[in-house]
């Protein structure tokens, strides 16, 4: 029925649906903002749990994706990634050190789907080249080994209670990567070949929540968030699975999350050797850092609060 000012009208109206033509989904260069990540981490670990063989060791991974063509609600481009570490292990047993440095090196094609509800899908498909060179002083013994690995990786994010305002638990992400070794090359100096390489197959499926978010300043432009974090998974080379997890806290600035450190995070190995604490593993990202940069020049800027507060006075 019609209603003007309040009186329903004695005739029904009827309104002629007109045919929606579905438009094609728009292709796009993004330009500068195809640089979705420029992430550098750092991480240190030490013993734990008193096994025989104490496990030490860091390492430092370096990871970019740009994905400059957006199809519809998709994002689609590559990924880089470089990693240099070490890990060492002393067997007290025997009194004994073994020393492994390993490079990590490769990439593959990256995309993101966007949802509608603030929430977002990737996926990776890439090939990574592992160089392993092992010494053990004591034996004089050294190897290397060289091989590829396939690289699978997936994840869902929401940040869809972030984005109305409210503070606990604003943010969840679930995801898992699988990597798949192939070409394995071995060599040491006992003369042993391929038969004795490491299998570096491995499994890690991983959960981190934001918990509250407490910002800072007068309007609200910095914000500190505890996380909680958890990442089982399962290593072929120890056949042993393994669940890791723990505490952490991430800094954001002008809608930026430029840092996200992990403390104090153990490693229970099941059936292996090999628990170890995390005491320290840090992410700076550095494109998020770039964009803060220059969100603080710009005088229009509106935090998600504000932003949240002006649509709720809009609805009302």
């Amino acid at each position: 029925m019609l209603c003007v000012s309040g009186v329903a009208s004695a005739q029904e109206v009827v309104v002629e649906q007109q045919p929606v033509e579905k438009k094609a989904c728009a292709i796009k260069l993004r330009g500068l903002q195809s640089v979705d990540t420029l992430n550098v981490t750092y991480g240190h670990f030490k013993p734990f749990n008193g096994e025989d063989k104490e496990r030490h060791g860091h390492f430092v991974n370096v990871k970019a994706r740009v994905r400059p063509l957006r199809i519809g609600k998709v994002d689609v481009g590559g990924y880089f990634t470089y990693t240099d570490g070490e890990s060492n292990t002393y067997k007290q047993s025997k009194d004994r050190w073994s020393y492994y440095d390993y490079t990590i090196y490769g990439g593959g094609v990256s995309g993101v789907y966007h949802h509608s509800n603030a929430s977002e899908s990737e996926l990776e498909i890439g090939l990574l080249h592992q160089e392993t060179d092992g010494w053990v002083p004591k034996k004089d013994f050294r190897s290397h080994q060289d091989e590829m690995l396939w690289d699978f990786r997936g994840k869902y994010s929401n940040d869809k209670r972030r984005a109305v305002g409210e503070l606990w638990m604003p943010h969840w992400e679930i995801g898992a990567r699988y990597n798949h070794p192939f070409n394995v090359s071995y060599i040491d100096t006992d003369g042993r070949g391929d038969d004795y390489a490491y299998d570096n197959k491995r499994f890690t499926a991983w959960a981190q929540m934001d918990i509250y978010d407490w910002y800072l300043g007068c309007s609200d432009t910095w914000r500190i968030t505890p996380t909680a974090n958890i990442m089982p998974g399962y290593i072929w080379g120890k056949d042993s699975g393994f669940i890791q997890g723990g505490l952490g806290f991430k800094l954001a600035g002008y809608g930026q999350e430029m840092f996200d450190i992990k403390l104090f995070n153990p490693r229970w190995m099941f059936e292996s050797n090999g628990s170890r604490l995390y005491d320290f593993i840090g992410t700076w990202k550095v494109d998020n850092t770039i964009r803060a940069i220059w969100a603080a020049q710009t005088e229009t800027y509106v935090s998600l609060n504000e932003r949240a507060e002006i649509e709720q006075a809009f609805v009302q």
